[in-house]
């Protein structure tokens, strides 16, 4: 199985990968940084490389660029047609698109403390077009959607269980 977690910075992504990572031991884990160049052909390149008969866990793929690309330098390295390509190909693969999102405020929150340590990321007041870039990039076939939600930003026990499941092909 192919996880994917894409969402909005500090809404739990790199704490569930982590965590999916300590319980279903995938045989490739890639944590998606921000590519120099074109990003598309990373992206490309990553996703026909994936096995379905493997399983692996992506701490962020393509829709990051298609929200974060054009708020943060006014264009996406992916455009429409590049952004259909790649989801065909994971959908091919079986791949489960998990969306982590948090209440506006929290993700506020956890990003101005993250700015203040010195992180890099998007300015806490850009996250509200982050999350509506999100709502409108997320829910398109052909992928399988589940949503990890939660109130305080870290992932709920429950949904993580049913994400585990599926992730780990318990079902």
């Amino acid at each position: 199985m192919i996880v994917i977690l894409e969402g909005p910075d500090c809404g739990g992504k790199t704490t569930l990968c982590d965590a999916l990572v300590a319980r279903c031991r995938p045989d490739r884990v890639h944590r998606f940084g921000v590519p120099e160049g074109d990003h598309f052909q990373v992206c490309w390149k990553l996703a026909t490389e994936l096995s379905p008969y493997e399983s692996a866990v992506i701490d962020r793929f393509h829709l990051s660029e298609v929200v974060y690309g054009p708020l943060m330098r006014g264009f996406s390295w992916i455009d429409p047609w590049q952004r259909w390509l790649l989801d065909m190909v994971l959908a091919s693969k079986g791949a489960l698109l998990a969306y982590c999102q948090a209440p506006l405020d929290v993700l506020e929150m956890r990003q101005a403390r993250k700015l203040m340590n010195g992180d890099k990321g998007p300015p806490a007041e850009l996250l509200g077009a982050v999350l509506d870039g999100y709502e409108m990039s997320v829910w398109r076939p052909p992928l399988n959607v589940q949503t990890c939600e939660s109130d305080t930003g870290e992932v709920p026990e429950k949904t993580a269980e049913e994400l585990f499941r599926h992730a780990c092909n318990l079902e």
